[in-house]
């Protein structure tokens, strides 16, 4: 893994997000491509973003193909939402709860 440049700061990202991303490195190889991290705790993103917390990032979309996308969700699964943006991948750590209602 690697990161944009020295602007991209992933220190405290959340730990589950933090191995998460090995588990992205491996899928983006499988595409022999790599994985390349343009944002995390840094940047100027939307007033409630997960970035701010450390459980978001955003992934270089370079020479990235819609199926390394759908493998990311697969993977990855219900906990992150993997959203394919103009210009990255936006990756987040985001657990659903099934909420009852009564």
């Amino acid at each position: 893994m690697k990161v944009k440049d020295n602007t991209v700061n992933i220190e405290g990202l959340d730990p589950v997000l933090k191995a998460a991303l090995v588990e992205m490195e491996y899928i983006y190889a499988k595409f022999h491509t790599e994985l390349v991290v343009t944002s995390g705790k840094d940047g100027t993103h939307g007033k409630n973003s997960l970035h701010y917390e450390g459980k978001a990032v955003d992934l270089r979309t370079w020479n990235v193909l819609d199926a390394l996308v759908k493998q990311l969700k697969a993977h990855l699964g219900p906990n992150y939402d993997v959203v394919l943006e103009k210009d990255h991948i936006h990756i987040e750590l985001d657990p659903k709860h099934d909420k009852v209602v009564g």
